[in-house]
């Protein structure tokens, strides 16, 4: 026929009537022939003839809307195989063409509807824009309803109205879109006679509709008629047939939809062979020859998920990157066939732990992303398998960076993906998974809250009986198992066993996930037992993680955990029985678990502390030094990962440190100073105070340092003792102080370095109000991993190995400079007073034998009970032991404190400095635990010549006296008679207008004053950037629930210790807060500094005055007036360091006055 035609055409002389005739005929045997052989010559010609059959007809000829209409037909053939976007707008342009030219009623418009519909459906698949899909929408539907109810073209045109209803369903979720799909397809089979050629097209979409009604529904029902629909596709279409490879695609789409419901293998086997089929009756050239090797590579990925073989992965791996390749740049499909090679590869890397393989993946889905329109239908599902490869990437590398990729793509999806959607509870559980490793991550509970609020709300959206609803009841469980071991909520737990036990029971008992699902109840089991003792939870953990590891194949990616959960069943068991074969099992397990896990697995640390426990406990058993020494090494190698959460390294440091304390054999203080190496990522920088110190208090980082600084006492090793008690010390306000540093030796030897880690570091003014201000929308995370990288890149240049690393004793003695520092240690079992005498002089220890925490914490219950008794503001009640009132008047039981302090702590202190030739001036007091909240100054005599100060730690006063001494000597003097009335009851201060007067009446020319209405937050804090020397004289509050809430009261409301330490204040010297409890802390933080002094002293004033607790008005005057004539002096020149020496005059003539103890024993000094 084709040559016949060819003969004639080449008859015909240019200008012949029948020549745009011949050359549309010719265009449409080729085109049939293209469409039958897949050859893109046969395609080419065809366009050639009908785009020269356009150019010879003119305009208003009654063919040329025909002749047009070949032409969008050939270019709509040109796009679906190049791919090439201009070849689709061609084929609208001219299929739009010729329905605008068909006058209403013609016979040929609604075949021509129909063309531009289906041109529409292509641009929508390849841009997501939904205005092609709409515009789609409509013309298929006019198609239909112009179409007479005799036309045999109808069927054809419901077909196509359904394919278009179902794209709006992909994209909507909408389930009135669906059911017009499924509705028209049924109509296209209906009116189409046994025997049509076109029947089997008109089944798979029936089948299409199905499966989409199975996956929004989970009936089963809808499944099974999805199969056969699909399944009469295949058998009404024969052998070679070109259209028969895509209905082995829908079959097989349909075994996996049934695999992944079931678990049922021979689905998934049939799914291989219905693909492998498709893809070997696929001619090379035809252009859904990679839709076919896309989808194999995904079955194979099934396959080997659950048997484990090497040879399903390399399929998937060899027909993955196929598909890839036979794609032009710009196909539309090449967006889904990299999203899948992604997915190969990652699988990939998970079974080898080949970082290259990790990189390919995170390449493609990257690509994947990058080629899909923001706003296409399958952009949030591209982002998903993003996110999944970010996360993997995480767990290889522990970097944040990677952490806060994977949460961003899961919350983009998440966003893309409006409720009711199908695929909503999807996007939610993805954004809880990667809300759960942010608090692996920081141990920020907001984290884990938002990862159980987001799995709820996908919970909620999933029918009973829907295919997913046991991985969303298993993700559940495994975030109430994280919240029980963040809170031991017995709740926590037994919601996990129940949504774990659901889980297993809703899954088919041949279904690939369920081993894993048996191994997530085992260790909800194992937990609950060790909460409950009931015997029959472990017995029940046993038997489900031995279930788990039979259905696990060795090489499986599940293996190792299988074998770690089953060791961990056994060891739990070991400790009930104290049974030498079931620890031995244990022992075999935890072993096999490691074997399995690959190089730089994430979890391989957690193995290894299991393992070394065990063998702990073995060594406890027979004292075989072997085991001992085994289990020593094996710590080692888990504190060396880089990959685990560093809430996981510092108990395994934790752990080490005391097996080494008790079993000897290994140097505990360098396991220590490992543990301390730990602190500051377990201290995240980009945390917010409040979590951070939530980490300090939960995982008990004081009380570890101070045992730290027993041993290093204990091994005669002081200087180790002073560096490990400086660590366990105001912690975060050290990391705030760095953030202010003028690094002046960086700045000269590393000018970009400087200004990059200066610019890095004023980023974080404003982090301690995170927790405060939700909308505060900076990512700290990621600015506290970049600054902690550029540290770490100062730190390998020549002179800046040790930069912001701890100091050692040499720079900390400096603290000792202008007198002696006695520091405190506080621990459970005993009391250690450590005396740095000068940068000259060895530091010496001195027991104090005769004082226990007992003691101290008997003495802090005197101090909150005469307090109370004299209605005085005191701190968190919880500080002290509970006590009942009795008959002890108050001002008995502060003199038995002070004589307790005196007797046993400070009189043994200055014999021991009066023994080295000092007996008067300067002191510091740097105490821990609860000495940080007992009056240590007020223990002395009356004429004891030690001016005494307080030092939240040493680096504080190092930093202090090494701060330049600038010219400035302004004095702001804030007063505060009455604060306003919708800040609640305050009683008036009638003295602090007399206290403001006394001080700029003595400095003169060199004070103003603020006072009352002036007295706003946004005056003071002007002032305080301004002004080196501040007094305020208002109410003080001490916020002990939320201690970044406590602060000044001010005309407008209260300055905040949050808001200060945010405060970038380089001209700071001194401050002097006539306030009440402006020094009282946070029982749960003593070693923290939690007060307003402390903040003050943290935001880089060299000294403050504070009180312990309330102070009475009528003193403020008094004190103050003794304390400013001692630091201006004779010279009238304000001194920082004589405001110490001006606040002891001060108390000594109050004590002299006979004024209560309790309203000069507040007062105390901190700084230089």
């Amino acid at each position: 026929m084709i040559r016949r035609c060819s003969e004639y055409l080449a008859s015909l002389s240019p200008g012949c009537p029948e020549l745009a005739r011949s050359l549309d005929g010719l265009s449409e045997l080729y085109c049939l022939k293209y469409r039958y052989t897949g050859d893109t010559r046969d395609m080419e010609t065809a366009f050639r003839f009908s785009f020269a059959a356009v150019e010879a007809t003119v305009a208003g000829h009654p063919d040329l809307l025909k002749h047009r209409n070949g032409l969008a037909r050939d270019y709509s053939d040109r796009y679906k195989r190049y791919g090439d976007l201009d070849d689709l707008e061609s084929t609208i342009k001219h299929a739009q063409a010729v329905v605008d030219g068909l006058p209403s009623g013609h016979p040929q418009l609604p075949g021509c509807q129909e063309n531009l519909a289906s041109a529409y459906k292509d641009k929508y698949a390849r841009t997501g824009d939904m205005l092609s899909l709409i515009s789609g929408l409509e013309c298929a539907q006019v198609a239909v309803d112009i179409t007479s109810s005799e036309d045999p073209e109808l069927p054809d045109r419901h077909h196509i109205l359904a394919i278009m209803y179902g794209k709006k369903y992909q994209r909507t979720g909408e389930v009135q879109d669906l059911e017009a799909s499924l509705g028209h397809a049924m109509a296209a089979v209906e009116l189409t006679l046994e025997g049509d050629p076109e029947l089997p097209g008109r089944h798979q979409i029936v089948a299409a509709s199905y499966i989409g009604r199975y996956r929004r529904t989970g009936d089963i029902e809808h499944l099974n008629s999805g199969l056969k629909y699909a399944q009469a596709a295949v058998d009404t279409t024969p052998m070679g047939h070109p259209e028969r490879p895509r209905y082995l695609h829908i079959l097989a789409a349909a075994h996996d939809d049934k695999y992944r419901r079931t678990g049922d293998i021979t689905s998934l086997e049939e799914g291989v062979k219905l693909l492998q089929a498709a893809v070997a009756g696929t001619s090379p050239s035809h252009p859904q020859l990679h839709l076919y090797k896309r989808n194999l590579a995904m079955v194979q990925i099934s396959k080997y998920r659950r048997t484990g073989e090497t040879t399903s992965l390399d399929a998937a791996l060899k027909y993955g990157q196929e598909a890839v390749d036979e794609l032009p740049e710009g196909h539309p499909d090449l967006p889904e066939c990299l999203q899948n090679l992604g997915i190969s590869y990652r699988d990939a890397h998970i079974k080898s732990g080949d970082i290259d393989q990790l990189d390919k993946s995170l390449k493609y889905a990257q690509a994947s992303v990058d080629l899909t329109p923001l706003d296409h239908p399958e952009q949030a599902d591209r982002l998903r398998d993003l996110a999944a490869t970010w996360n993997n990437k995480y767990k290889r590398t522990g970097d944040i960076r990677d952490l806060e990729a994977s949460l961003e793509c899961d919350q983009r999806a998440a966003d893309a993906t409006p409720k009711g959607h199908p695929e909503y509870p999807g996007c939610q559980y993805n954004l809880a998974v990667s809300y759960s490793c942010k608090y692996d991550w920081t141990g920020d509970i907001q984290n884990l809250k938002a990862a159980v609020l987001h799995s709820h709300a996908a919970l909620n959206e999933l029918p009973e009986g829907h295919p997913a609803l046991p991985q969303h009841l298993n993700g559940l469980s495994r975030l109430y198992n994280l919240k029980y071991y963040r809170t031991r909520d017995i709740q926590s737990i037994d919601a996990a066993v129940i949504y774990a036990q659901s889980a297993v029971d809703k899954t088919p008992q041949d279904h690939t996930a369920l081993p894993k699902r048996h191994q997530d109840l085992a260790i909800v089991l194992n937990n609950k037992y060790k909460e409950t003792e009931n015997s029959e939870d472990l017995e029940a953990a046993l038997k489900y993680s031995q279930l788990a590891t039979s259905a696990i194949p060795q090489g499986h990616t599940d293996h190792a955990e299988a074998q770690h959960i089953l060791a961990g069943c056994f060891y739990t068991m070991s400790q009930k029985l104290a049974d030498a074969q079931t620890l031995e099992n244990s022992i075999k397990y935890a072993q096999s678990a490691i074997n399995a896990a690959p190089t730089g697995h994430p979890s391989l640390s957690k193995y290894l502390h299991l393992l070394a426990l065990c063998h702990i406990e073995k060594f406890e058993k027979n004292q075989d030094v072997h085991d001992r020494d085994m289990a020593y090494e094996i710590f080692e190698s888990a504190l060396k990962s880089t990959t685990s959460s560093p809430e996981v390294q510092w108990n395994i440091a934790v752990h080490f440190t005391k097996m080494a304390a008790k079993f000897g054999s290994r140097d505990a203080l360098q396991i220590c100073s490992t543990a301390l190496n730990i602190l500051p990522t377990l201290l995240w920088l980009g945390n917010s105070i409040d979590v951070r110190h939530n980490t300090l208090t939960r995982l008990s980082v004081p009380q570890y340092i101070s045992e730290a600084v027993i041993k290093a006492i204990k091994a005669n090793r002081l200087e180790t003792a002073i560096e490990f008690f400086e660590q366990g010390l105001s912690t975060t306000h050290k990391q705030g102080l760095q953030l202010k540093l003028d690094h002046k030796k960086l700045k000269a030897t590393l000018p970009l370095e400087a200004q990059r880690l200066h610019h890095l570091s004023a980023m974080f003014q404003g982090a301690s109000q995170k927790s405060v201000d939700p909308d505060i929308n900076i990512n700290y995370d990621l600015l506290a991993q970049e600054r902690q990288d550029l540290i770490a890149g100062i730190r390998t240049h020549a002179g800046f190995s040790d930069f912001l690393l701890p100091p050692k004793y040499t720079v900390l003695c400096q603290a000792a400079q202008d007198g002696p520092v006695i520091m405190l240690n506080h621990s459970k079992d005993r009391i250690d007073a450590v005396i740095i005498f000068s940068p000259s002089i060895p530091p010496l220890h001195l027991p104090l034998p005769n004082v226990s925490s007992l003691d101290a914490g008997k003495q802090l219950t005197n101090l909150n009970e005469a307090l109370q008794k004299l209605s005085i503001h005191t701190r968190n009640m919880r500080l002290g032991r509970p006590f009942k009132v009795n008959q002890i008047p108050p001002e008995v039981l502060f003199t038995s404190i002070i004589s307790w302090l005196w007797e046993f702590i400070v009189k043994p202190i200055f014999q021991v400095l009066a023994e080295h030739g000092i007996q008067d001036g300067r002191l510091w007091w740097c105490p821990s635990g609860p000495f940080t909240y007992l009056p240590l100054h007020a223990a002395a005599p009356i004429d004891s010549k030690f001016v005494q100060s307080y030092t939240p730690t040493l680096d504080a006063l190092i930093h202090a006296n090494s701060k330049e001494n600038l010219a400035d000597n302004y004095l702001t003097a804030v007063g505060v008679v009455e604060t306003h009335s919708y800040l609640g009851q305050w009683a008036k201060l009638p003295s602090v207008e007399t206290e403001l007067d006394t001080v700029t009446g003595l400095l003169g020319n060199q004070a103003q004053q603020l006072k009352d209405s002036n007295a706003t937050i946004a005056n003071v804090v002007k002032e305080m950037q301004s002004s080196s020397w501040l007094h305020l004289a208002c109410h003080g509050q001490q916020a002990p629930d939320d201690p970044l809430r406590s602060g000044l009261m001010l005309y407008d409301g209260k300055l905040e210790l949050g808001q200060i330490l945010d405060l970038d204040l380089p001209k700071a010297r001194f401050v002097y807060l006539s306030a009440c409890e402006t020094a009282m802390g946070d029982g749960n933080l003593s070693n923290e500094a939690m007060h307003m002094v402390g903040g003050f002293i943290a935001a880089g004033f060299q000294g403050a005055i504070g009180t312990l607790w309330s102070m009475a008005d009528k003193d403020g005057p008094k004190v103050a007036e003794i304390v400013y004539k001692t630091i201006l002096g004779e010279e009238n020149n304000l001194d920082v360091k004589m405001a110490a020496v001006g606040l002891h005059l001060a108390v000594q003539k109050l004590r002299e006055d006979g004024v209560p103890l309790h309203q000069w024993m507040p007062f105390i000094h901190m700084g230089i």
